[in-house]
């Protein structure tokens, strides 16, 4: 059953503030509590849970600035959402990594593998990497200002009301995109040779800077004389 608490719906979201509402089922009335101590003049605020930006500037007309519950939903077959926190969760990938598994692939696995949060192929892991670097660098090509431009713009007070609140929403998206591309890019270099480009999901880590990944050692050993320019001065940090 839902119920119009009129003298709630007046007060503003605070992050800071905890739920102040409670039904009193023995006195069938709703209870609001103060959530802190309120001086005179200080303004009241009530909880109106975890709202993202996008939601909160659509049905109330104002946005959070650095708001930790902002989300960018990801719509495959499903629809997985990106967090600040988790930019690129790993039911998002190994969702793929299961719906693109090939034949032969699929003949060697199990249902136990396949929820299992180890990749299930080079090949595999390497073309659901690619396609997310591809989807996200095409997503962020679509924002029609880039964050650069819209943070600098924020920051210097050009935007008010609703475009104030828009352009948070766009750099708040912006941001999440950007983090799961970088995310993507690490996992896929984590997993490739760097002298022959070959996916190795077992490759080998350089043993001194513990970043460059071979396949094999004859490819780490080509590779030496190119690599010992930045090996050092990596594992020296």
């Amino acid at each position: 059953m839902r119920i119009v608490a009129r003298f709630a719906d007046m007060l503003n979201h605070s992050d800071e503030t905890e739920f102040c509402h409670v039904y009193d089922e023995t006195r069938t009335a709703l209870r609001i509590t103060a959530g802190k101590d309120y001086a005179r003049g200080d303004q009241v605020f009530i909880n109106y849970g975890k709202v993202r930006n996008s939601r909160l500037l659509r049905l109330y007309g104002f946005v959070i600035p650095n708001n930790p519950n902002n989300t960018y939903d990801l719509v495959l077959t499903n629809e997985f959402p990106l967090t600040p926190a988790a930019p690129l969760p790993l039911d998002v990938l190994r969702y793929l990594c299961i719906q693109r598994l090939d034949p032969e692939e699929l003949s060697k696995v199990g249902i136990a593998s396949t929820t299992a949060s180890k990749p299930l192929s080079a090949r595999n892991e390497e073309e659901v990497l690619k396609s997310f670097v591809d989807a996200f660098c095409g997503l962020l090509a679509g924002f029609a200002i880039p964050a650069a431009d819209l943070e600098g713009s924020i920051k210097e007070g050009k935007y008010s009301g609703n475009a104030y609140a828009a352009a948070v929403v766009s750099l708040d998206e912006h941001s999440i995109l950007q983090a799961a591309l970088e995310m993507t890019k690490n996992l896929l270099v984590g997993i490739t040779c760097v002298k022959c480009g070959t996916a190795d999901i077992g490759g080998k880590k350089c043993r001194r800077c513990r970043n460059a990944v071979y396949c094999s050692v004859a490819c780490s050993k080509a590779d030496w004389a190119e690599h010992k320019k930045v090996c050092k001065r990596v594992a020296g940090k």
